[in-house]
């Protein structure tokens, strides 16, 4: 009944390209009905593990380079504001917050970190900047935008970040294939580690690429790929694990 309902035609119809689009719309109900599903468990996830002490000490202040992270030498003389326009929403969008020169109102720019009461982001720039070199197809139109860490320890810092395969993205939006699976990924953002020991910035492309990355650190925690995407929900507690 919910087929015949979808596609409103007679149960004799027998139009073959009516039936592939009707099994087209039933499908792409399921992933809405899934992505939405999603997106309530990533914001009660990303709540809870928020409340967590992380395992990392940055004194307060803007590191505007990678050196000044790395030697924990923040520039502490600006005083900044947080302005989080993406709060409030209920669609389950990630806007990453910006920090402002409270002084002129001026948005910070063209730096690597801010240590901001008691919490550490990275900038969205700093990290296409400086991410592996497999993630060069990697970008996102929020680059003067923050990445909060959410996960932490002394081999990996962890945080989510709206980011893209800009050459897939086109494709998609020209092809129309693959469109409501980069659309996703848009919306809830991707995995991003900083490996303290490569001293550079893995952006989870794909499933597969996560999978990638963690096989030899903890290969129980690999995924099974289900519709070619990633489980946000289980990428963090993996990487709980192997911080």
């Amino acid at each position: 009944m919910l087929f015949l309902f979808l596609c409103n035609i007679d149960v004799e119809l027998k139009d073959s390209h009516l039936i592939v689009r009707c099994v087209m719309k039933l499908n792409f109900l399921y992933l809405i009905l899934f992505f939405t599903s999603s997106l309530l468990c990533q914001q009660n996830s990303r709540e809870d593990i928020g409340r967590k002490i992380l395992d990392i000490d940055y004194p307060e202040g803007i590191y505007k380079s990678k050196e000044d992270f790395l030697n924990k030498t923040p520039d502490s003389s600006l005083k900044i504001v947080k302005k989080d326009f993406g709060q409030n929403r209920t669609d389950g969008l990630i806007i990453p917050p910006f920090f402002y020169d409270s002084n002129k109102d001026k948005k910070i720019k063209k730096v690597f970190a801010i240590s901001y009461e008691g919490d550490l982001y990275f900038q969205i720039r700093a990290i296409l900047d400086n991410r592996n070199k497999e993630d060069r197809a990697q970008d996102s139109n929020s680059k003067n935008g923050f990445a909060k860490v959410i996960i932490g320890g002394k081999n990996y810092l962890y945080a989510e970040a709206p980011i893209v395969n800009k050459w897939g993205y086109a494709v998609a939006l020209n092809t129309g294939e693959n469109t409501v699976n980069n659309a996703i990924s848009t919306i809830k953002g991707k995995g991003v580690v900083w490996d303290f020991v490569n001293r550079e910035f893995n952006i989870f492309r794909t499933c597969e690429d996560y999978n990638t990355f963690i096989s030899d650190k903890l290969p129980d925690a690999k995924q099974k790929c289900e519709f070619g995407m990633e489980d946000i929900l289980e990428i963090r507690k993996a990487v709980q694990v192997i911080k």
